[in-house]
């Protein structure tokens, strides 16, 4: 009686075991498969986890992410997806109804986003009436330089030139000087290395993290110079002061453009943060230079309509 006993517990544990996987194989159509292998796992929350604590490196499918449909993706959803694979809830099914869901910004593929962000900013310098608010900053830190003799002389100079600013300006209709006061809207989707749009109480908040970029003095950054501000002028600097650059390398290693778009489309507010690392080595008169530094220049700007 014991051998039956047990062997139908058996049959009933396989059962069982056969049925849950059963329910898993097939879970491309539900919540929380974020990345779409077909099952609801803890490698999914880890994913969605990851998202909502700012990992640029992750890519997941963000419509199943947003368990809860609150538009806002972040632990409760992790949590969520997390208790669904251990059985505790039940699975959330995506249920077609035949009409294909309206693409929103959060759906956008990497050409769109850009396409978006760019359009945003074309929308504001065009608008008849919009007000910019704009705040630089720069950060300097020279690792080494030779002679020691000019070093603060140097040192100097960074300090005069690398100060922050603040400047407000109102366009009307003026795109062409909007554009000159603030950043270009030229970014092709080749030059974003990463890109993330999520739902935010104000609209979307769009991230392009540009791919990294090593020029020397005398070559702008293609993407950079697209969509932001990276040093120009190096070349002439060098001429006007008899200098002669025997070897330069800058280092531009990923800016990060960050956009808060309305639902309408119109951008609220703008951080550009660029990285970048410099080294050179020159001659002066009759003195040879080199250096070595790394530094960040952010701006941040708001819109008012």
């Amino acid at each position: 009686m014991n051998r039956f006993i047990k062997a139908g517990i058996s049959l009933a544990t396989v059962a069982a075991i056969a049925a849950s996987a059963s329910a898993m194989a097939f879970a491309t159509d539900y919540m929380g498969d974020v990345n779409d292998d077909g099952t609801v796992n803890s490698s999914d929350a880890l994913l969605i986890l990851r998202h909502s604590v700012g990992d640029e490196t992750v890519t997941l499918n963000l419509k199943k992410a947003d368990i809860d449909t609150n538009g806002i993706i972040n632990s409760a959803d992790a949590l969520a997806t997390l208790r669904m694979s251990v059985g505790l809830d039940e699975l959330i099914e995506i249920k077609d109804d035949g009409k294909e869901d309206e693409k929103t910004p959060v759906d956008f593929d990497k050409a769109e986003a850009v396409e978006y962000y760019n359009n945003a900013l074309k929308k504001a310098y065009a608008s008849e009436k919009v007000t910019i608010e704009k705040n630089t900053k720069i950060e300097v830190v020279l690792k080494s330089f030779k002679p020691t003799t000019l070093l603060g002389t140097v040192q100097n100079l960074i300090n005069k030139n690398a100060v922050p600013t603040e400047s407000t300006k109102t366009f009307e209709a003026n795109p062409t000087e909007a554009e000159k006061f603030l950043v270009p809207t030229a970014l092709e989707a080749n030059g974003v290395a990463n890109y993330a749009v999520e739902k935010v109480e104000s609209g979307y908040k769009v991230t392009l993290k540009l791919v990294g970029e090593v020029v020397d003095y005398k070559t702008m950054p293609k993407y950079n110079e697209q969509a932001s501000l990276p040093i120009a002028g190096i070349a002439d600097l060098v001429q006007q002061n008899n200098v002669t650059v025997k070897s330069s390398k800058l280092n531009y290693s990923g800016t990060v453009l960050t956009a808060e778009i309305d639902s309408d489309g119109n951008i609220l507010s703008l951080n550009h943060t660029m990285p970048l690392e410099v080294e050179a080595q020159a001659k002066y008169g009759f003195v040879n230079v080199e250096g070595a530094g790394s530094g960040q220049y952010t701006l941040d700007a708001t819109f008012t309509y």
